[in-house]
């Protein structure tokens, strides 16, 4: 799935982490300042839209062993499994900026996979690709 939205903060955002790190809740994960996590312009301040891609995970994995009762074996979620998927975003972020680029002259492009400042939920449900369930992952109904 692919959405649009502007660049304009993240102002209810940034209202419930400071309630959050107010609160100790932070977990050290994510990117500590809570401007460049909300205020798209501070990475790229030239920045007047964001695209938004969301990529399911696999729910089979082929080969996968089977469960025996009683055996001592973890489960790991599936989001983790296969390829790590950083490297393959990048990857097509890359593609995808390069396709721009080729349009659009003088364009300004900041890519970020999850591991970037922002908050990749935020901007996902703002540009329409699910909403931000009780776990805090995107749900994406499709």
């Amino acid at each position: 799935s692919i959405g649009f939205t502007t660049a304009d903060p993240f102002d209810e955002l940034k209202q419930k982490l400071e309630a959050y790190h107010a609160n100790g809740y932070a977990s050290g994960f994510e990117e500590s300042d809570i401007a460049l996590r909300t205020e798209p312009k501070l990475s790229l301040p030239t920045a007047r839209s964001i695209i938004a891609i969301a990529v399911g995970y696999p729910n089979k994995l082929k080969g996968a062993p089977k469960s025996v009762r009683g055996d001592r074996r973890g489960l790991c979620a599936r989001a983790s499994w296969g390829q790590d998927y950083h490297t393959i975003m990048r990857k097509r972020l890359d593609m995808l900026a390069a396709f721009i680029e080729s349009k659009v002259p003088d364009v300004e492009i900041k890519s970020m996979v999850d591991t970037g400042v922002l908050s990749d939920r935020a901007v996902a449900e703002r540009a329409g690709l699910g909403f931000v369930g009780r776990n805090g992952f995107v749900i994406n109904p499709k």
